[in-house]
């Protein structure tokens, strides 16, 4: 765990994170007389239990991926293959078959953006390529991975085991009312700026089942970029007597399609970063008198890809700390298996 603490005036931020070829003519050949005990079908196993904590709602299972396979350097599919969950069965595009003699790595990926379409293979390397954060928050796109490497069927006894990470950072927001001046606080809009949103992942060497992680390059020609929740109207009371006031979420299950749940690229925040939070503040002394402001919070630290960062912003009346909390997400497995 690691722990920072400054004061601020009257507007703080609490963050804690949680989480965090030469083939085709094999394929010809297999295709012509190959029994379908030789096809490679691919399943979920756990798909409850291991569930995705970077999903919009955050809860929710991975119901969808693309897979390919590297045969010596070489792509062993000509494209990358959907694999889909239909009821407790995974069902795949195309069929293709084990390759007789030697084994495959398998690479796989998870992108929720129907646009997106940075994963490229060069070089026997598969990576996220020039991937750009959408503007867009809606649009962002929780990018997860998984490699397997050298798995033949004779080793595997046809199955291809493939754990995912997640490959970026999870940006989410709460809220409080605590200080005694505010009736209400109506929360109009949230802006992170000052980050970077475009580079390159590229995928481990070895597998993800033995704890593998890939690596992020930020674009050199990368400029400072803003990215902002609009139309929210999110809520905060009075605090009460105690002015401990009630901590809501920006960024619940309820308002996930709204895209309130921002994906990132890990890197260290710059001295640039910051929150700007837009509201309308009803003061508790002046019945019906309200304005709308703008406040603007420096944020600093290190993003890290698979872990989830909530900041918590919240109004009071004395200073307050800033504590940083660091643990990883779950992963989700899967299988490919004959």
């Amino acid at each position: 765990m690691n722990r920072k603490s400054f004061s601020l005036a009257a507007l703080s931020l609490l963050t804690i994170a949680i989480a965090s070829c030469t083939a085709d003519e094999d394929i010809r050949t297999l295709e012509t007389g190959a029994a379908d005990n030789n096809a490679i079908v691919f399943s979920v196993e756990n798909a409850a239990a291991e569930r995705s904590a970077s999903t919009r709602d955050m809860s929710t299972s991975v119901t969808d991926f693309k897979v390919s396979a590297l045969d010596r350097g070489s792509e062993y599919f000509s494209t990358p293959m959907s694999v889909f969950s239909t009821g407790s069965n995974w069902t795949s595009t195309d069929k293709t078959y084990w390759p007789t003699d030697r084994a495959l790595t398998f690479v796989a990926f998870v992108d929720s953006n129907p646009n997106g379409n940075s994963f490229e293979i060069a070089d026997g390397a598969a990576s996220f390529a020039d991937y750009e954060v959408p503007s867009n928050v809606a649009d962002q796109s929780d990018l997860m991975y998984a490699v397997a490497k050298d798995v033949s069927k004779g080793t595997s006894n046809g199955s291809v085991s493939l754990r995912f990470r997640h490959s970026l950072a999870q940006v989410s927001f709460t809220a409080q009312n605590n200080s005694p001046v505010y009736e209400s606080i109506e929360i109009l809009s949230v802006e992170l700026g000052g980050v970077k949103g475009n580079g390159t992942y590229t995928f481990p060497q070895g597998s993800t089942n033995a704890g593998s992680k890939g690596e992020w390059k930020i674009a050199e020609n990368a400029s400072d970029r803003s990215f902002t929740i609009d139309n929210l109207s999110v809520t905060l009371g009075a605090c009460g007597s105690s002015c401990n006031g009630e901590k809501v979420s920006i960024s619940s299950a309820s308002r996930a399609e709204s895209g309130n749940v921002m994906y990132m690229i890990p890197q260290e925040a710059g001295e640039d970063a910051y929150i700007k939070v837009k509201s309308r503040k009803t003061l508790k002394d002046v019945p019906g008198a309200s304005y709308e402001s703008e406040d603007i919070i420096p944020i600093s630290g290190e993003w890290k890809e698979g872990q989830r960062y909530n900041y918590n912003i919240a109004w009071n009346a004395t200073p307050i700390t800033f504590n940083v909390k660091v643990a990883d997400f779950r992963e989700v497995s899967a299988s490919i298996n004959d």
